[in-house]
């Protein structure tokens, strides 16, 4: 709806809506895609809580992000910014919430796609992506610094495909 403008590149806003409201129709689409992304910020906070406080803490933390204004309210005015900072839970929860050796490299991979969903939906996320990481090099600082070139090479690795991603999807959306 918004073409080739500034608002139509956050594609990581923009074709998730687009799906909804092609599935469900405009209203009940908007609406459906407004609680789907509420309710993937909620469980990220509700996982960050359970790993680092249990569960009472998780349920609190869950809640603060369910029923704090700030981003139902993002949400429900169909602003971009709920996206990106539901985007950045996600990867804070992939990389914070550790995992076995196996799920690990996929976790820092999708970590690194969520970022870049973050920051093509709002650039100034930028700020949030660079304390995701240094966050989680913190709480691995102590697995050594091969491990922690190496998951960083993956977040960065899924924040290049998925940029990657993005500009070909522009690409042919709007040729010329």
């Amino acid at each position: 709806r918004f073409g080739q403008t500034y608002h139509g590149n956050r594609i990581s806003y923009v074709l998730v809506d687009r799906w909804f409201v092609s599935t469900f129709g405009l209203e009940p689409g908007l609406l459906v895609a407004r609680h789907v992304v509420l309710g993937m910020a909620v469980l990220a906070a509700f996982s960050l809580g359970a790993r680092w406080g249990g569960d009472a803490a998780a349920v609190v933390v869950a809640g603060v992000v369910a029923l704090t204004p700030w981003l139902p309210r993002q949400l429900l005015w169909t602003h971009y910014d709920g996206f990106a900072a539901t985007y950045v839970l996600i990867a804070v929860a992939l990389v914070m919430v550790p995992r076995g050796p196996r799920t690990r490299p996929v976790g820092e991979l999708l970590a690194g796609v969520a970022l870049a969903a973050a920051i093509n939906a709002n650039l100034a996320v930028s700020v949030l992506a660079a304390v995701t990481v240094v966050g989680w090099w913190a709480l691995r600082r102590s697995e050594g610094r091969r491990a922690l070139a190496v998951g960083t090479a993956r977040i960065v690795a899924g924040w290049a495909m998925a940029t990657v991603a993005v500009a070909l999807t522009l690409r042919s959306l709007f040729p010329g």
